[in-house]
Protein backbone atom coordinates (compact mmCIF):
# COMPACT_ATOMS: atom_id res chain seq x y z
CA UNK A 1 0.00 0.00 0.00
CA UNK A 2 3.28 1.97 0.61
CA UNK A 3 3.24 2.52 -3.96
CA UNK A 4 -0.78 4.44 -3.17
CA UNK A 5 0.49 6.75 -0.66
CA UNK A 6 2.84 8.38 -2.48
CA UNK A 7 0.09 9.23 -4.89
CA UNK A 8 -2.14 12.17 -4.50
CA UNK A 9 -5.14 11.59 -7.12
CA UNK A 10 -9.21 11.75 -6.44
CA UNK A 11 -11.21 8.60 -5.96
CA UNK A 12 -12.87 9.45 -8.89
CA UNK A 13 -9.87 10.00 -11.03
CA UNK A 14 -8.41 6.46 -9.74
CA UNK A 15 -11.20 4.90 -10.68
CA UNK A 16 -11.39 6.52 -14.01
CA UNK A 17 -7.76 5.15 -14.42
CA UNK A 18 -8.32 1.91 -13.39
CA UNK A 19 -11.36 1.59 -15.56
CA UNK A 20 -9.18 2.48 -18.40
CA UNK A 21 -6.31 0.77 -18.05
CA UNK A 22 -8.19 -2.33 -17.67
CA UNK A 23 -9.39 -1.58 -21.10
CA UNK A 24 -6.30 -1.24 -22.53
CA UNK A 25 -4.73 -4.25 -21.22
CA UNK A 26 -8.03 -6.73 -21.62
CA UNK A 27 -7.11 -6.28 -25.66
CA UNK A 28 -5.72 -9.64 -26.83
CA UNK A 29 -2.79 -7.87 -28.50
CA UNK A 30 -1.84 -6.20 -25.11
CA UNK A 31 1.64 -6.27 -24.50
CA UNK A 32 1.46 -6.67 -20.55
CA UNK A 33 3.39 -5.20 -18.16
CA UNK A 34 7.21 -6.82 -16.72
CA UNK A 35 5.89 -5.80 -12.88
CA UNK A 36 2.88 -6.66 -11.67
CA UNK A 37 -0.28 -4.49 -12.84
CA UNK A 38 -1.28 -2.45 -9.85
CA UNK A 39 2.53 -1.11 -9.84
CA UNK A 40 2.43 -0.13 -13.59
CA UNK A 41 -1.23 1.85 -13.03
CA UNK A 42 0.02 3.16 -10.31
CA UNK A 43 3.26 4.16 -12.10
CA UNK A 44 1.39 5.54 -15.39
CA UNK A 45 -0.77 8.15 -12.80
CA UNK A 46 2.20 8.99 -11.24
CA UNK A 47 3.79 10.18 -14.60
CA UNK A 48 0.76 11.36 -16.33
CA UNK A 49 -1.58 12.37 -13.65
CA UNK A 50 -4.00 9.46 -14.28
CA UNK A 51 -4.48 6.82 -16.87
CA UNK A 52 -4.46 8.28 -20.51
CA UNK A 53 -8.12 7.09 -21.65
CA UNK A 54 -7.90 4.72 -24.54
CA UNK A 55 -8.16 4.81 -28.05
CA UNK A 56 -12.16 2.82 -28.63
CA UNK A 57 -12.50 3.19 -25.14
CA UNK A 58 -16.52 3.64 -24.44
CA UNK A 59 -18.15 3.82 -20.77
CA UNK A 60 -21.44 2.69 -19.98
CA UNK A 61 -23.16 5.42 -19.70
CA UNK A 62 -21.39 6.51 -23.41
CA UNK A 63 -22.52 2.51 -24.98
CA UNK A 64 -25.98 3.01 -23.30
CA UNK A 65 -26.62 6.57 -24.94
CA UNK A 66 -25.26 5.09 -28.25
CA UNK A 67 -27.48 2.04 -28.06
CA UNK A 68 -30.48 4.41 -27.85
CA UNK A 69 -29.54 6.73 -30.40
CA UNK A 70 -29.31 3.41 -32.58
CA UNK A 71 -33.01 2.36 -31.45
CA UNK A 72 -34.06 5.68 -32.09
CA UNK A 73 -32.52 5.82 -35.66
CA UNK A 74 -33.65 2.90 -36.55
CA UNK A 75 -37.38 3.98 -35.51
CA UNK A 76 -37.35 7.02 -37.45
CA UNK A 77 -36.05 5.17 -40.48
CA UNK A 78 -39.08 2.83 -40.10
CA UNK A 79 -41.72 5.92 -39.38
CA UNK A 80 -39.90 7.47 -42.31
CA UNK A 81 -40.32 4.26 -44.43
CA UNK A 82 -44.31 3.51 -43.28
CA UNK A 83 -44.77 7.56 -44.12
CA UNK A 84 -43.49 6.76 -47.84
CA UNK A 85 -45.84 3.53 -48.10
CA UNK A 86 -48.61 5.31 -46.97
CA UNK A 87 -48.35 8.54 -48.98
CA UNK A 88 -47.85 6.33 -52.15
CA UNK A 89 -50.87 3.93 -51.05
CA UNK A 90 -52.92 7.31 -50.93
CA UNK A 91 -51.18 8.61 -54.31
CA UNK A 92 -52.10 5.45 -55.80
CA UNK A 93 -55.73 5.50 -54.36
CA UNK A 94 -56.11 9.17 -55.91
CA UNK A 95 -54.73 8.45 -59.33
CA UNK A 96 -57.23 5.12 -59.23
CA UNK A 97 -60.52 7.45 -58.28
CA UNK A 98 -58.97 10.35 -61.20
CA UNK A 99 -58.87 7.68 -63.92
CA UNK A 100 -62.17 6.27 -63.13
CA UNK A 101 -63.51 9.85 -62.97
CA UNK A 102 -61.20 10.63 -66.44
CA UNK A 103 -62.85 7.82 -68.37
CA UNK A 104 -66.29 9.00 -67.61
CA UNK A 105 -65.81 12.61 -68.01
CA UNK A 106 -64.29 11.56 -71.52
CA UNK A 107 -67.27 10.31 -72.80
CA UNK A 108 -69.48 13.74 -72.64
CA UNK A 109 -67.24 16.38 -71.32
CA UNK A 110 -69.59 18.88 -71.81
CA UNK A 111 -72.54 17.23 -69.63
CA UNK A 112 -73.84 19.80 -67.02
CA UNK A 113 -72.86 17.36 -64.31
CA UNK A 114 -69.11 18.51 -64.80
CA UNK A 115 -70.52 22.16 -64.12
CA UNK A 116 -68.75 22.56 -60.64
CA UNK A 117 -65.68 21.20 -62.28
CA UNK A 118 -65.35 24.01 -64.90
CA UNK A 119 -65.30 26.89 -62.73
CA UNK A 120 -62.93 25.29 -60.68
CA UNK A 121 -60.32 25.95 -63.89
CA UNK A 122 -58.46 29.06 -63.27
CA UNK A 123 -59.46 30.80 -66.90
CA UNK A 124 -61.24 30.23 -70.54
CA UNK A 125 -57.43 28.58 -71.70
CA UNK A 126 -57.62 25.30 -68.69
CA UNK A 127 -61.51 25.47 -69.82
CA UNK A 128 -61.11 25.17 -73.05
CA UNK A 129 -58.21 22.37 -72.85
CA UNK A 130 -60.65 20.26 -70.78
CA UNK A 131 -62.99 20.33 -73.15
CA UNK A 132 -60.44 19.21 -75.51
CA UNK A 133 -60.11 15.93 -73.00
CA UNK A 134 -56.56 16.95 -72.10
CA UNK A 135 -55.46 14.79 -69.31
CA UNK A 136 -52.87 16.93 -67.62
CA UNK A 137 -55.55 20.05 -67.74
CA UNK A 138 -58.29 17.85 -66.51
CA UNK A 139 -56.38 16.26 -63.64
CA UNK A 140 -55.26 19.59 -62.66
CA UNK A 141 -58.73 21.20 -62.20
CA UNK A 142 -59.97 17.77 -60.54
CA UNK A 143 -57.03 17.64 -57.89
CA UNK A 144 -57.99 21.67 -57.25
CA UNK A 145 -61.21 20.71 -57.07
CA UNK A 146 -60.93 17.81 -54.75
CA UNK A 147 -58.69 20.51 -52.67
CA UNK A 148 -55.96 18.10 -53.37
CA UNK A 149 -53.78 21.08 -54.52
CA UNK A 150 -53.53 24.82 -53.90
CA UNK A 151 -55.52 26.43 -56.76
CA UNK A 152 -52.62 28.85 -57.05
CA UNK A 153 -50.83 26.33 -59.00
CA UNK A 154 -50.95 26.77 -62.31
CA UNK A 155 -51.73 23.73 -65.27
CA UNK A 156 -48.75 23.19 -68.14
Amino acid sequence: MKAIESIIVEPEVLIQSMKYYAYDFSKPDAKQPETNHWFYLLGGIKRLGMWMRPSGYESHEERAIRIKDEIIKARQDELTKLRERNQKAAQLETDLEFENFFTKFSENPTDPYYDDLYNAAINDFERGRMKSKNYNTVKAVWLRFKDIIPSSRVTE
